[in-house]
């Protein structure tokens, strides 16, 4: 299926798979056009340098998750398993505006210093393209409704 999603969205393209290591040197030599990285590949890995246009097509999103195992907690005294709960609502919190802060400064830093420009096309079009997929998940009852739950908290941010 993701091969088939990326064919259908990205039709032209050619899929080029390396160490993140070699993309700042295959974009500054044209082996690459683009490379997909959050923000802090601008600044960190110095992709700017090489890179003058980011978009944000929002073509993925990747969720940061806490976890811990039920044996785990089924140690814990009731006082520890709320304290745990109550940490990790409150990190949940703190890692959001740290996080926000963090990519702001990263774009920040990448215009000013290093001349990039943020694109934010209008994402229909990618949207239209890819429906296939989310029909063809309806045959699929389990998965289709991982997707219906993911979708909803998607769309109430």
């Amino acid at each position: 299926m993701i091969k088939k999603l990326f064919f259908k969205v990205v039709i032209t393209g050619r899929l080029l798979a390396m160490g993140q290591a070699d993309v700042y040197s295959s974009i500054q030599q044209g082996v690459l056009d683009g490379a997909e990285n959050n923000e802090f590949a601008l600044t960190i890995a110095r992709h700017a340098e090489v890179a003058k246009h980011y978009s944000y097509d929002v073509h993925s999103r990747v969720p940061d998750i806490v976890l811990i195992s039920k044996a785990t907690m089924d140690r814990l005294t009731p006082d520890q398993r709320k304290a745990v709960k109550e940490a990790a609502k409150e990190s949940t919190e703190f890692q959001k505006k740290a996080w926000t802060k963090a990519v702001n400064d990263a774009k920040t830093m990448s215009e000013e210093k290093f001349g990039v420009t943020f694109y934010y096309p209008d994402v229909s079009e990618f949207q239209a393209a890819v429906q296939p997929m989310y029909e063809e998940l309806k045959s699929d009852p389990a998965k289709y409704k991982v997707y219906q739950a993911i979708r909803q908290q998607a769309e109430s941010k």
